[in-house]
């Protein structure tokens, strides 16, 4: 990775996305024969959207199966110039990829970088046009070239990454889903996927990080907060500007029934966000509020929770409407807990006309029909 790529990453992975684009501009600008400046503008688009939409903020912080998670959400939405400009660099990196494979075929770092695209591409088409069979295809394509390439350069770990998802990601699909992975060739083995991850993680050099954040969500959706935690210290470290990391942190530790440790990481966002630490002035006041109550919910501290949730849905004109209607879907948890079933109604009632289509919303129906019933931690 150039120079220029590793500081477009430092800031990408702290979502400091302007500064981010222009280092890999700079990039593709100094060498605009190679593919992967071009690979690396797409990827900050797709990433950059699922920023915006929540995407990200729900993946870091709800401990949820992510590919089952992503099925269910609706298409994310890319404003027209994001769509063009991800189009438009991934087949600018396509066509240089393929032009030095025409040179030689067995150029494993054109082969990698051609995987890279195909692999992008499987992305947008899961998150944005919810086209499946075309994900898998491009997922498919994507893993062979990076098969041939590890075949050619054994060391090169960062090649693995595709195959370690999908391994993961097949076996966590649908079985109706699974049987279209199954026609595209591909088997799903959950153990054998986080292990690929794991050597990515400590061996890869492009792909260390992407594999780190995944492994953070996949432990905890198979009940390892521990080892997730073990993850997170490591990116917390090399990314202290990201503030979703620090969300991140706050529900594993109330997954590992870590209430002190819990509510010190709350203290710690709340003095990070009013002393206006580096990378946390875009987290918003209502959101430490917010992730207060939750954790309060969490650990049985119920009318503390009805207290802090109750501000956050009442809160200024200019807030997050987003953040007002989880808080919203929180208050019915809340009354829910508290057995009071025509005030849980009313809440997540507010939240189904507010915003029908919404993830928070298909959440808050199931609740209209069956309270939430989940057990404070112990």
């Amino acid at each position: 990775m150039t120079p220029l790529a590793q500081q477009g990453f430092q800031h990408f992975y702290n979502l400091e996305f302007d500064q981010a684009i222009a280092a890999f501009q700079q990039e593709v600008a100094c060498q605009p024969e190679e593919a992967d400046g071009y690979n690396h503008l797409a990827q900050l688009i797709l990433y950059r959207g699922m920023y915006r939409s929540g995407l990200l903020e729900n993946a870091l912080t709800t401990g949820d199966d992510i590919v089952l998670s992503l099925i269910h959400q609706p298409n994310l939405v890319l404003p027209p110039e994001d769509n063009r400009e991800f189009h438009r660099n991934i087949a600018a990196a396509t066509d240089r990829a393929n032009a030095l494979l025409a040179r030689n075929p067995n150029n494993p770092a054109a082969l990698y970088s051609l995987g890279v695209s195909y692999g992008l591409k499987a992305s947008y088409d899961f998150l944005v046009r919810k086209a499946w069979f075309a994900s898998l295809r491009e997922s498919s394509t994507a893993r062979k070239l990076h098969t041939r390439a590890a075949e050619l350069e054994p060391s090169n770990a960062d090649a693995l990454l595709m195959h370690g998802i999908q391994q993961y990601a097949i076996a966590s699909l649908p079985a109706a889903l699974r049987m279209l992975g199954a026609v595209a060739g591909l088997r799903g083995d959950k153990d054998a996927g986080l292990r690929t991850l794991e050597r990515v993680a400590a061996e890869g050099t492009c792909s260390s990080t992407e594999a780190r954040l995944l492994l953070f969500t996949l432990y905890r959706h198979e009940k390892r907060p521990w080892s997730a935690m073990s993850v997170l210290y490591g990116l917390r470290r090399d990314y202290p500007r990201n503030y979703l990391l620090h969300l991140g942190e706050i529900y594993t530790l109330a997954e590992m029934r870590d209430e002190r440790g819990a509510f010190a990481a709350v203290r710690a966002l709340e003095q990070n966000h009013r002393s206006g630490a580096p990378g946390y002035a875009s987290l918003q006041a209502a959101k430490v509020e917010y992730t207060r109550g939750v954790i309060q919910r969490r650990f049985g501290h119920l009318d503390q929770a009805l207290e802090s949730m109750s501000r956050v849905a009442a809160g200024p004109v200019q807030a997050d409407r987003s953040v007002q209607l989880q808080a919203y879907e929180q208050l019915g948890m809340i009354h829910d807990l508290k057995g009071d079933r025509p005030q849980a109604v009313a809440a997540y009632r507010k939240v189904v006309d507010s915003a029908p289509n919404s993830r928070v919303a298909k959440e808050s129906q199931r609740y209209l029909a069956r309270p939430f019933q989940d057990a404070p931690i112990d």
